[in-house]
């Protein structure tokens, strides 16, 4: 290629939602390191748009991902386009799609790039079932007994050929059936990829640079899968499904990595907030996760760019942060240095953080409460066989003890559950929500199994007799534990305490509402996920508490409620319970949303508030109803009420 080759680099994607959590920081990594690779007659860019924003838009995204990197390519008057797609389980297809259209519509030679975890994910899948292809036939040549080649046979009878039909099946789509004779040859996890020319496995800092170099060096008019050239494509060579070059990536320094918010790469007013890297790796290994195959070791970000990163941050009065560190607390002393420069520097700011209970203490504890800060805790499940299955260890008075710590100090948290793991059942799953609810977090984020290609659960599917989606997101289907019934009661179950628990932010009043009915927490939400379906607002209706105003949930926990407490004969209790949770959440308005709420009790507010209410069958015995009214707002020091 001529030294006067200009060469046009799209960095694009398409983001789950609009939100700074979603926003593209890997994609803006590797432009970083592009940039300050200072390469000859190499311009960068980056394309993305969100789900949320397509549909606002009515455009579909591949489509209008796809016209923003032809326009650019076509204003840059590039004589070579290159486009790394940043891929992930949620937008696999839609990046193949948009890439697919570059390929037909590019006027200049193109070389199309993919790279991010769900293409880590899919490597390390070939690799795996490489290698248990090698250990099959090494097996196939052993000496013979009575005249049968001598297998290992896998748990639950499967053969080893039978775990490759089942995963041929998978990958088509198609449910396995592991007595039917296969005779098809295993799918290749790259065969729906045949687009791109190149795909990056691992972090692609490095790895992008060197093959952007070999680009621009070799001068090649094609590249490896045979390259747009001059507007005509080789479609001979994707009509064989010649697979993409794979290119394995360096694990970085961190320590050498340009920081693509200090030299402008990417800017946090244009996403309303931030994706704060501070680390990369960690030193657990939960079979589920995608770090379950990767280095047991942490690499941090050094300090010193930090404090700039930060400094910057304040400039731009940034108002939220996502902070990027699974395992923020384990370095309890960076930790605390860490949450003193943000206090420091932007005390006004929201954070969320990823933390390990623990790991946590008072001194920590203390630390948080002098920022505006949540903190999010994968529990996960609390049956420890179940956790030892996943490769998790845990110690329930430990575990509670931690967590006692964040109460006392009012710090808002919220934990992670998996319904559908290995060994899991059930009821087991409910006594995991029962348990979690004692412990007064916020929320509950609760989600189904993902065996997630690449993952050493994935591995040890066939061990644990796990089925499971052959296609994004790889939904658990049911196992030898937890049947496909279940796993939709469980489904159900997770959308009732996703709306009445952490959309209704019942947290000050749920448990001490609950007790009077004489019912578990999972039991309740159960029979909550029932009167849904019966009120036309359950998951499969399309309802989603995301999109109603906080006072439209409240009125479906009002009338549930008024329903248990009736169906109980406890109806005497009904209008001091409205007064709690009417007044709490009036409260929790003006918290989240600045809202004022002006409303008619028939109780006093300050006996409400006071705690006297905390035994509620006690308190409408004994208390004088009267009727009150009252102003809820925001005052000089946070949320307030005043009697009219």
């Amino acid at each position: 290629m001529a030294d006067n080759t200009k060469i046009q680099v799209v960095f694009a994607t398409i983001l789950a939602e609009t939100s700074p959590q979603a926003l593209p920081l890997g994609t803006a990594c590797v432009a970083s390191s592009v940039r300050n690779a200072k390469l000859k007659n190499v311009k960068t860019s980056i394309c993305d748009i969100s789900y949320d924003e397509a549909k606002e838009l009515k455009k579909d995204a591949a489509e209008y991902l796809a016209a923003q990197v032809l326009s650019v390519a076509e204003k840059s008057g590039c004589s070579l386009l290159v486009v790394s797609f940043s891929i992930f389980v949620w937008n696999v297809a839609d990046c193949t799609r948009a890439a697919e259209i570059i390929r037909k519509n590019s006027k200049v030679r193109t070389v199309l790039v993919g790279g991010g975890p769900e293409i880590t994910a899919r490597a390390r899948v070939a690799s795996f079932n490489r290698n248990s292809r090698d250990n099959s036939a090494a097996m196939q040549h052993q000496p013979q007994k009575n005249g049968r080649a001598q297998f290992g046979q896998p748990p639950h009878g499967q053969t080893q050929k039978n775990a490759h039909a089942q995963h041929a099946q998978q990958s088509r789509g198609q449910p396995y059936h592991a007595n039917r004779d296969q005779t098809n040859q295993q799918a290749h996890p790259f065969d729906d990829l045949g687009v791109f020319d190149y795909l990056i496995q691992g972090e692609g800092e490095t790895a992008f640079v060197n093959l952007l170099k070999k680009i621009s060096q070799n001068g090649a008019a094609q590249s490896a899968n045979g390259a747009h050239n001059n507007g005509q494509h080789d479609r001979n060579m994707h009509a064989k499904h010649k697979h993409p070059e794979l290119i394995v990536g360096t694990t970085e320094d961190c320590s050498k990595l340009s920081s693509p918010w200090l030299d402008g790469t990417i800017d946090p007013v244009t996403y309303n907030g931030v994706l704060w890297e501070l680390s990369r790796g960690c030193p657990y290994a939960c079979s589920y996760c995608f770090e379950s195959k990767g280095e047991r070791r942490v690499r941090k970000f050094p300090m010193e760019r930090l404090e700039k990163e930060i400094e910057l941050f304040a400039q731009k009065k940034v108002p939220q942060f996502f902070v990027l560190d699974p395992t923020f607390n384990a370095d309890r002393e960076r930790a605390l240095k860490l949450l003193k420069l943000m206090a420091k520097k932007l005390p006004d700011a929201h954070y969320q953080f990823e933390i390990r209970a623990e790991c946590m203490d008072k001194s920590l504890a203390e630390a948080f409460t002098q920022l505006s800060c949540s903190l999010q805790i994968g529990l996960q499940s609390a049956n420890p066989q179940v956790l030892k299955n996943i490769n998790r260890s845990f110690e329930r008075k430990n575990f509670s003890r931690k967590i006692a710590i964040l109460n006392d100090y009012g710090l808002v948290f919220g934990f992670d559950l998996i319904y559908g793991l290995p060994g899991d059942t059930l009821p087991s799953f409910k006594e995991s929500i029962d348990y979690a609810l004692g412990l007064y977090p916020n929320h509950l984020e609760i989600f189904r199994l993902s065996v997630l290609p690449g993952t050493a659960l994935y591995e040890q599917a066939q061990q644990f007799g796990l089925k499971f989606d052959s296609k994004p997101p790889y939904h658990i289907q049911c196992s030898p534990t937890f049947s496909q019934g279940d796993l939709l009661k469980a489904e159900h179950l997770a959308f009732a305490c996703n709306v009445f628990y952490s959309a209704g932010r019942a947290v000050t009043w749920f448990l001490s509402l609950l007790h009077p009915l004489k019912i578990k927490p999972s039991q309740f939400l159960a029979d909550f996920a029932e009167w849904q379906r019966c009120n036309n607002c359950a998951r499969n209706t399309g309802f989603d508490p995301c999109t109603q105003p906080h006072i439209e949930i409240e009125r479906m926990q009002l009338s549930f409620l008024q329903f248990k407490y009736d169906e109980k004969r406890l109806s005497y209790a009904v209008p001091a319970v409205r007064d709690v949770v009417r007044l709490n959440g009036a409260l929790s308005r003006a918290c989240g949303e600045g809202e004022e709420t002006v409303l008619e009790v028939s109780y006093d507010p300050d006996a409400i508030f006071s705690g006297e209410a905390m035994d509620i069958l006690a308190f409408a015995d004994e208390a004088c109803m009267e009727h009150f009214k009252v102003r809820v707002f925001v005052g000089p020091d946070g949320p307030d009420y005043e009697i009219l």
